[in-house]
């Protein structure tokens, strides 16, 4: 992680390091485990901390990465991306139900004509689409310029 921020080199003595922003940084905040990790955790702090209420979860959010309140723009946008996001994941999560229930008919079906049964390790189960959104919104919060640089 260190490396794709211009990590300093500890063996020669340097008065000022270069800066860069390159395109490597943004991707691996946005593919990281560990940032994927970070906003997971995050979530669910926001989740304990603030209950159901979505605004609090945001205003908690802002609080805890930028320690300022959001702006009024801020809290909206952050608000109707959590209600679109959640409304697409439940969404996505029907469908990928609907898709299992058919393969597992099939398997069932496989099962009966060659009485063989197939031992495939079930996925993990995703957590609730609130979860997800509110986790998706933190990542954002942990990519974000304001969280990353100091003015």
């Amino acid at each position: 992680m260190l490396h794709a921020f211009d990590a300093p080199v500890m063996e020669v003595n340097c008065e000022r390091r270069q800066s860069s922003t390159v395109a490597t940084q943004s991707l691996m905040l946005m593919n990281s485990e560990f940032i994927l990790d970070q906003a997971a955790r995050f979530a669910q702090r926001l989740q304990k901390e603030s209950g159901d209420d979505r605004a609090a979860q945001v205003a908690r959010a802002w609080h805890l990465a930028f320690s300022r309140s959001p702006t009024a723009t801020e809290l909206a946008d952050a608000l109707a991306f959590l209600s679109r996001q959640v409304g697409h994941l439940k969404t996505a999560g029907e469908k990928e139900a609907a898709e299992t229930k058919a393969e597992t008919k099939a398997e069932k079906k496989d099962e009966k004509k060659t009485g063989k049964k197939d031992e495939k390790a079930k996925p993990a189960a995703k957590p609730a689409p609130e979860l997800q959104a509110l986790t998706d919104l933190c990542q954002a919060l942990l990519s974000a310029n304001e969280f990353l640089y100091v003015d």
